[in-house]
Protein backbone atom coordinates (compact mmCIF):
# COMPACT_ATOMS: atom_id res chain seq x y z
CA UNK A 1 0.00 0.00 0.00
CA UNK A 2 1.73 3.31 -1.10
CA UNK A 3 1.80 6.14 1.58
CA UNK A 4 0.13 9.31 0.79
CA UNK A 5 2.15 12.33 0.70
CA UNK A 6 1.61 15.21 3.01
CA UNK A 7 0.43 17.00 -0.05
CA UNK A 8 -2.24 14.00 -0.61
CA UNK A 9 -3.22 13.83 2.89
CA UNK A 10 -3.82 17.53 2.89
CA UNK A 11 -6.32 17.33 -0.34
CA UNK A 12 -7.71 14.45 1.40
CA UNK A 13 -8.34 16.65 4.47
CA UNK A 14 -9.87 19.30 2.30
CA UNK A 15 -11.77 17.11 0.31
CA UNK A 16 -13.30 15.71 3.66
CA UNK A 17 -13.71 19.22 5.09
CA UNK A 18 -16.02 20.10 1.89
CA UNK A 19 -18.21 17.12 2.20
CA UNK A 20 -19.11 18.27 5.91
CA UNK A 21 -19.07 22.05 4.85
CA UNK A 22 -19.95 22.45 1.05
CA UNK A 23 -20.37 26.22 2.07
CA UNK A 24 -16.89 26.81 3.34
CA UNK A 25 -15.14 29.40 1.42
CA UNK A 26 -12.09 28.83 3.31
CA UNK A 27 -11.74 24.96 2.32
CA UNK A 28 -12.79 25.69 -1.73
CA UNK A 29 -9.96 28.52 -2.14
CA UNK A 30 -7.21 26.08 -0.13
CA UNK A 31 -8.31 23.49 -2.43
CA UNK A 32 -7.66 25.76 -5.29
CA UNK A 33 -4.39 26.68 -4.14
CA UNK A 34 -3.49 23.00 -4.03
CA UNK A 35 -4.64 22.29 -7.72
CA UNK A 36 -2.75 25.89 -8.54
CA UNK A 37 0.53 24.12 -7.18
CA UNK A 38 -0.22 20.66 -9.23
CA UNK A 39 -0.48 22.79 -12.66
CA UNK A 40 -4.56 21.78 -13.27
CA UNK A 41 -5.14 25.25 -13.82
CA UNK A 42 -8.91 24.63 -14.75
CA UNK A 43 -9.86 23.19 -12.09
CA UNK A 44 -8.39 25.35 -9.27
CA UNK A 45 -10.12 28.40 -11.45
CA UNK A 46 -13.00 26.26 -10.79
CA UNK A 47 -12.21 26.04 -7.30
CA UNK A 48 -11.73 30.02 -6.73
CA UNK A 49 -14.85 30.18 -8.41
CA UNK A 50 -16.48 28.43 -5.42
CA UNK A 51 -15.12 30.63 -2.60
CA UNK A 52 -15.95 33.39 -4.50
CA UNK A 53 -19.61 32.60 -4.59
CA UNK A 54 -19.46 31.75 -1.36
CA UNK A 55 -17.73 35.01 -0.30
CA UNK A 56 -17.04 37.03 -3.15
CA UNK A 57 -14.43 39.82 -1.49
CA UNK A 58 -11.88 37.26 -0.72
CA UNK A 59 -8.64 38.78 -1.49
CA UNK A 60 -6.89 35.70 -2.17
CA UNK A 61 -8.83 34.33 -4.44
CA UNK A 62 -9.36 36.74 -6.96
CA UNK A 63 -5.21 36.98 -6.86
CA UNK A 64 -5.01 33.57 -7.08
CA UNK A 65 -7.81 33.38 -9.55
CA UNK A 66 -5.97 36.00 -12.36
CA UNK A 67 -2.47 33.98 -11.41
CA UNK A 68 -4.36 30.80 -12.76
CA UNK A 69 -5.61 32.59 -15.69
CA UNK A 70 -2.64 33.82 -16.88
CA UNK A 71 -0.93 30.93 -16.50
CA UNK A 72 -3.17 29.58 -19.39
CA UNK A 73 -2.45 32.56 -21.28
CA UNK A 74 -6.25 34.00 -20.49
CA UNK A 75 -4.33 37.52 -20.44
CA UNK A 76 -7.80 39.79 -20.19
CA UNK A 77 -9.59 37.79 -17.59
CA UNK A 78 -6.50 37.81 -15.91
CA UNK A 79 -6.18 41.76 -15.85
CA UNK A 80 -10.10 41.90 -14.57
CA UNK A 81 -9.62 39.41 -11.50
CA UNK A 82 -6.51 41.48 -10.58
CA UNK A 83 -8.57 44.44 -11.28
CA UNK A 84 -10.83 43.35 -8.77
CA UNK A 85 -8.16 42.27 -5.96
CA UNK A 86 -7.02 46.19 -6.32
CA UNK A 87 -10.33 46.92 -5.99
CA UNK A 88 -10.12 45.36 -2.56
CA UNK A 89 -6.68 46.24 -1.66
CA UNK A 90 -5.52 48.97 -3.86
CA UNK A 91 -2.33 48.76 -2.31
CA UNK A 92 -1.55 44.74 -2.84
CA UNK A 93 1.95 44.50 -4.39
CA UNK A 94 1.52 41.33 -5.78
CA UNK A 95 -1.49 42.69 -7.79
CA UNK A 96 0.18 45.30 -9.40
CA UNK A 97 2.89 43.27 -10.81
CA UNK A 98 1.04 40.42 -11.93
CA UNK A 99 -1.44 42.77 -13.49
CA UNK A 100 1.43 44.51 -15.23
CA UNK A 101 2.67 41.04 -16.51
CA UNK A 102 -0.82 40.26 -18.16
CA UNK A 103 -0.76 43.61 -19.85
CA UNK A 104 3.17 42.93 -21.65
CA UNK A 105 1.64 39.65 -22.18
CA UNK A 106 -1.27 41.23 -24.02
CA UNK A 107 1.21 44.14 -25.80
CA UNK A 108 -0.05 47.25 -23.52
CA UNK A 109 2.91 48.24 -22.48
CA UNK A 110 2.52 51.50 -20.79
CA UNK A 111 -0.26 50.14 -18.92
CA UNK A 112 1.82 47.47 -17.79
CA UNK A 113 4.60 50.60 -16.71
CA UNK A 114 1.99 51.92 -14.99
CA UNK A 115 1.68 49.23 -13.14
CA UNK A 116 5.16 48.54 -12.36
CA UNK A 117 5.27 51.57 -11.23
CA UNK A 118 2.73 51.41 -8.66
CA UNK A 119 4.23 47.82 -7.39
CA UNK A 120 7.28 50.15 -7.16
CA UNK A 121 5.67 53.16 -5.28
CA UNK A 122 4.49 50.00 -2.43
CA UNK A 123 8.19 48.34 -2.74
CA UNK A 124 10.78 50.17 -4.81
CA UNK A 125 13.34 47.37 -4.13
CA UNK A 126 11.11 44.86 -6.46
CA UNK A 127 14.00 44.21 -8.52
CA UNK A 128 11.79 41.56 -11.25
CA UNK A 129 9.26 44.60 -11.53
CA UNK A 130 12.39 46.68 -12.55
CA UNK A 131 13.49 44.12 -15.04
CA UNK A 132 9.97 43.41 -16.73
CA UNK A 133 9.79 47.59 -16.65
CA UNK A 134 12.57 47.12 -18.35
CA UNK A 135 11.58 44.34 -21.25
CA UNK A 136 8.27 46.89 -21.73
CA UNK A 137 10.19 49.63 -22.24
CA UNK A 138 12.33 47.96 -25.16
CA UNK A 139 9.12 46.77 -26.55
CA UNK A 140 8.05 50.64 -27.08
CA UNK A 141 11.02 51.05 -28.17
CA UNK A 142 12.31 53.25 -25.22
CA UNK A 143 15.81 52.09 -25.06
CA UNK A 144 17.33 54.75 -22.66
CA UNK A 145 14.33 54.13 -19.89
CA UNK A 146 15.47 50.62 -20.76
CA UNK A 147 18.66 50.73 -19.05
CA UNK A 148 17.61 53.41 -16.50
CA UNK A 149 15.50 49.93 -15.28
CA UNK A 150 18.02 47.26 -15.81
CA UNK A 151 20.17 49.63 -13.47
CA UNK A 152 18.04 49.71 -10.86
CA UNK A 153 17.78 45.59 -11.44
CA UNK A 154 21.66 45.66 -11.20
CA UNK A 155 21.62 47.95 -8.47
CA UNK A 156 19.54 45.39 -6.47
CA UNK A 157 20.60 42.87 -7.51
CA UNK A 158 24.42 42.41 -8.84
CA UNK A 159 24.37 38.93 -10.10
CA UNK A 160 21.18 38.77 -12.24
CA UNK A 161 22.95 38.03 -15.45
CA UNK A 162 19.60 38.35 -17.24
CA UNK A 163 19.69 42.56 -16.56
CA UNK A 164 23.76 42.79 -17.77
CA UNK A 165 22.52 40.38 -20.96
CA UNK A 166 19.30 42.55 -22.10
CA UNK A 167 21.35 45.74 -20.87
CA UNK A 168 24.04 45.03 -23.15
CA UNK A 169 21.47 43.90 -26.49
CA UNK A 170 19.48 47.44 -25.68
CA UNK A 171 23.52 48.91 -25.69
CA UNK A 172 24.27 47.82 -29.04
CA UNK A 173 20.36 49.00 -30.62
CA UNK A 174 22.09 52.26 -29.72
CA UNK A 175 25.31 51.85 -31.02
CA UNK A 176 27.28 51.61 -27.85
CA UNK A 177 29.38 48.66 -28.49
CA UNK A 178 31.73 48.92 -26.35
CA UNK A 179 29.35 49.66 -23.96
CA UNK A 180 27.23 46.67 -24.26
CA UNK A 181 30.86 44.23 -24.68
CA UNK A 182 31.65 45.44 -21.37
CA UNK A 183 27.71 44.37 -20.17
CA UNK A 184 28.47 40.60 -21.86
CA UNK A 185 31.59 40.93 -20.03
CA UNK A 186 29.32 40.88 -16.35
CA UNK A 187 27.16 38.45 -17.41
CA UNK A 188 30.63 36.02 -18.41
CA UNK A 189 31.79 36.67 -15.16
CA UNK A 190 28.61 35.36 -13.31
CA UNK A 191 28.10 32.80 -16.00
CA UNK A 192 30.77 32.16 -18.27
CA UNK A 193 29.12 29.18 -20.47
CA UNK A 194 26.43 31.38 -21.37
CA UNK A 195 25.95 31.04 -25.07
CA UNK A 196 23.56 34.25 -25.42
CA UNK A 197 26.57 36.60 -24.15
CA UNK A 198 28.83 35.12 -26.12
CA UNK A 199 26.65 35.03 -29.40
CA UNK A 200 25.58 38.66 -28.78
CA UNK A 201 28.96 39.61 -27.70
CA UNK A 202 29.95 38.31 -31.01
CA UNK A 203 27.50 40.88 -32.87
CA UNK A 204 29.02 43.68 -30.62
CA UNK A 205 32.51 42.90 -32.03
CA UNK A 206 31.49 42.63 -35.54
CA UNK A 207 29.53 45.74 -35.40
CA UNK A 208 33.18 47.54 -34.28
CA UNK A 209 34.29 46.11 -37.31
CA UNK A 210 36.85 43.44 -34.79
CA UNK A 211 36.01 40.30 -37.46
CA UNK A 212 38.27 37.59 -35.91
CA UNK A 213 37.45 38.28 -32.35
CA UNK A 214 33.31 38.20 -33.51
CA UNK A 215 34.39 34.85 -34.79
CA UNK A 216 36.41 33.40 -31.76
CA UNK A 217 33.20 34.70 -29.71
CA UNK A 218 30.80 32.60 -32.34
CA UNK A 219 32.95 29.70 -31.86
CA UNK A 220 32.31 30.44 -27.89
CA UNK A 221 28.57 30.26 -28.21
CA UNK A 222 28.58 27.59 -30.97
CA UNK A 223 30.80 25.19 -28.39
CA UNK A 224 27.81 25.15 -25.93
CA UNK A 225 24.87 25.08 -28.23
CA UNK A 226 25.77 23.76 -31.25
CA UNK A 227 21.79 23.74 -32.40
CA UNK A 228 22.68 27.78 -32.30
CA UNK A 229 21.35 28.62 -35.82
CA UNK A 230 21.60 32.04 -35.57
CA UNK A 231 25.50 31.80 -34.32
CA UNK A 232 25.99 29.83 -37.17
CA UNK A 233 24.79 32.43 -40.03
CA UNK A 234 26.52 35.23 -38.11
CA UNK A 235 29.86 32.79 -38.36
CA UNK A 236 29.00 32.70 -41.86
CA UNK A 237 28.28 36.20 -42.17
CA UNK A 238 31.78 37.06 -40.36
CA UNK A 239 33.88 35.16 -42.93
CA UNK A 240 32.70 36.49 -45.27
CA UNK A 241 33.79 39.85 -44.42
CA UNK A 242 37.18 38.14 -44.10
CA UNK A 243 36.52 36.71 -47.43
CA UNK A 244 36.77 32.91 -45.81
CA UNK A 245 34.15 32.00 -48.58
CA UNK A 246 35.12 28.21 -48.31
CA UNK A 247 34.89 28.32 -44.72
CA UNK A 248 31.62 30.59 -44.98
CA UNK A 249 29.29 28.25 -46.88
CA UNK A 250 30.06 25.33 -44.49
CA UNK A 251 29.09 26.78 -42.07
CA UNK A 252 26.28 28.43 -43.87
CA UNK A 253 25.94 24.28 -44.52
CA UNK A 254 25.54 24.22 -40.99
CA UNK A 255 22.35 27.21 -40.39
CA UNK A 256 20.33 24.58 -43.18
CA UNK A 257 20.93 21.45 -42.18
CA UNK A 258 19.36 22.91 -38.53
CA UNK A 259 16.77 25.10 -40.17
CA UNK A 260 16.25 24.74 -43.89
CA UNK A 261 13.95 27.43 -44.12
CA UNK A 262 15.76 30.14 -42.89
CA UNK A 263 16.01 31.94 -46.29
CA UNK A 264 18.96 34.21 -45.18
CA UNK A 265 21.21 31.54 -45.34
CA UNK A 266 20.50 30.38 -48.77
CA UNK A 267 21.18 33.84 -49.77
CA UNK A 268 24.36 34.08 -48.07
CA UNK A 269 25.71 30.76 -49.28
CA UNK A 270 24.53 31.53 -52.83
CA UNK A 271 26.70 34.88 -52.16
CA UNK A 272 29.94 33.23 -51.22
CA UNK A 273 29.67 30.55 -53.99
CA UNK A 274 29.96 33.59 -56.57
CA UNK A 275 32.59 34.82 -54.89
Amino acid sequence: VLALTAEGRSNQAIGERLELQPGDEIAWYSRGMSLYHLGRYEDAIASFDHALHLKPDQLNSWYNHGNALSLLERYEEAVTSHNIALDLKPDYLKAWYSRGNALSNLGRYEDAIVSYDKALEIFPELDLAWFNKGLAFVSLDCYEEAIASYDKVIDLFPAYFPAHLNRGIVLSKLGRHEDAIASYDAVLAIKSADPDAWYNRGIALFNLERYEEAIANYNKALALAPGFYEAWYNHATTLLKLDRNEEAIASYDKVLEINPTFYEAWYGRGFALLN
